[in-house]
């Protein structure tokens, strides 16, 4: 057996055309694509006018990073992503005051958060701004926490559209 490839020699030798990059936090890039990028030059496509209309129309978002964020030449002076909300996936079996209580423990720590890891900027002072625009992308994707609920509420928020998505528990 021979050694697996890595995402840096698939670029480099043409198996692989291109790849999705995005950010955490709109600071950094993720760890495979700070590595890849050590081995081999890229170039972020942007989309076009007609194509960033398209997505628009259809309800995407779509961010501006600098190249900066990826501490690298990404050839252009800007990359136009579709933003990457992660979450904090817990699960159906964790409690909604469980949830709601460690919602509110990393609301108010994120600048500590941040510090350690850029990628909690996006969180900031108001996590409640995030948690909101990642349910604006994703809530007829996949169910919706109770607990992230309680917290939204509580945050004066929550949209009534998500009602019908609030996990069963």
């Amino acid at each position: 057996m021979g050694r697996p490839h890595r995402p840096q020699g698939q670029l480099e030798s043409g198996t692989i055309e291109g790849m999705i990059i995005y950010t955490a936090g709109e600071t950094q890039p993720a760890p495979w694509i700070t590595e890849a990028s050590l081995a081999v030059d890229w170039a972020a496509l942007n989309p076009s006018a007609d194509e960033v209309a398209t997505l628009k129309k259809k309800g995407f978002q779509l961010i501006d990073v600098p190249p900066s964020a990826f501490r690298r030449d990404v050839h252009t002076p800007k990359a136009t992503l579709l933003p990457f909300y992660w979450g904090f996936d817990v699960g159906s079996d964790m409690p909604a005051d469980d949830v709601y209580k460690m919602l509110t423990i990393i609301e108010k720590h994120s600048a500590e958060l941040a510090q350690l890891d850029p990628s909690y900027s996006q969180i900031g002072s108001k996590m409640w701004e995030f948690q909101k625009k990642a349910l604006d992308a994703t809530w007829e994707l996949c169910p919706i926490h109770p607990g992230l609920a309680k917290y939204l509420r509580e945050k004066g928020v929550w949209d009534p559209k998500w009602d019908s998505k609030i996990a069963t528990m």
